[in-house]
């Protein structure tokens, strides 16, 4: 039996905190869905963009703009070098990253079908608004930052 809950977590952090992981899961889920037909993980999407927008970006650096961690944007970016969608050259001891020619088209397919699932997501917002929001994210996650601790070298 489903039941609806009746009283929400009192505490605004709890219940501010849950509204952006449900609407994230929810996101995430859309994308999948979005980007299924032409072969593509979200995962993968984002890895795809950030390299088109910095093209010859160290392998190592990507972590610093995605959601994921080190070992799985090595598995990606194999997959995405097998699939013929990205390059890597050395440049020293790293490891720069390309879209090829098939990796821009299946991009050039890929990017209006996001951008417009996220103009949609955000149509309820105006622009002052979401930049407003854009800009309150952005703080929560710089404080968060400045607060992170060094993690512990597991052994």
């Amino acid at each position: 039996m489903t039941q609806t809950l009746k009283k929400p977590i009192k505490h605004l952090e709890i219940r501010t905190y849950r509204r952006l992981a449900h609407i994230h899961l929810d996101s995430q889920n859309d994308l999948q869905e979005l980007l299924w037909d032409l072969g593509l993980s979200s995962t993968e999407f984002d890895l795809l963009a950030l390299v088109s927008v910095n093209a010859g970006i160290a392998q190592q650096d990507l972590a610093a703009g995605m959601l994921v961690s080190a070992p799985n944007i090595t598995y990606h970016v194999q997959r995405l070098t097998q699939r013929g969608l990205l390059e890597r050259t050395s440049s020293g001891k790293f490891k720069c990253l390309h879209l090829t020619p098939a990796g821009k088209t299946l991009m050039d397919q890929a990017f209006p079908r996001v951008i417009q699932h996220h103009a949609e997501q955000f149509s309820g917002l105006s622009r002052d608004e979401l930049q407003t929001l854009s800009n309150l994210l952005q703080r929560v996650k710089k404080d968060r930052d400045s607060r992170k601790k060094p993690s512990r070298a597991k052994t």
